[in-house]
């Protein structure tokens, strides 16, 4: 019997389907109507690895999309999440926030060590419409705070 994705998942894949297929046109150029643009190759993938390990590659990309933002500042974070925001879609910032293994270590360690994880960080908090509860937020914004006093 073949393994099938819970209803969260599949609302997850359908989220970050979404975002692909926006960051894909909007941001590296390519054409919807391109056979490469992920809406085009989704049923291919589907139908050769099976639900299961197209989430896991649809993850893979979502991954690729937060590092190559990493140079990205706040600014431009902001922007695009208004313009992911404008579309119904998730953010970069919650994209980050849920995905980046950089993320979730600089939260656990509880501090700022270089001016990357400083962006990243600003990132996140540059997204006021989801994503961490208000407790998450003020540790961010006091580890930033911490950050900036010590440059």
């Amino acid at each position: 019997m073949a393994k099938s994705l819970s209803e969260a998942q599949v609302k997850e894949q359908d989220q970050l389907h979404s975002f692909l297929n926006f960051f894909s046109t909007h941001v590296s150029g390519i054409s919807p109507d391109n056979p490469i643009h992920p809406r085009n190759v989704r049923p291919a993938i589907l139908a050769r690895y099976g639900v299961i390990k197209a989430f896991a590659g649809l993850k893979e990309a979502i991954n690729d999309v937060i590092e190559e933002t990493r140079p990205w500042s706040p600014e431009e974070v902001a922007v695009f999440n208004t313009e992911c925001a404008k579309h119904g879609l998730v953010t970069l910032s919650e994209l980050r926030r849920r995905y980046s293994g950089r993320y979730k270590s600089i939260v656990q360690r509880g501090r700022i060590r270089s001016d990357t994880e400083y962006y990243l960080v600003m990132g996140v908090l540059a997204d006021v419409s989801q994503g961490e509860d208000d407790s998450e937020r003020q540790k961010l914004e006091q580890m930033v705070h911490e950050y900036e006093s010590r440059k």
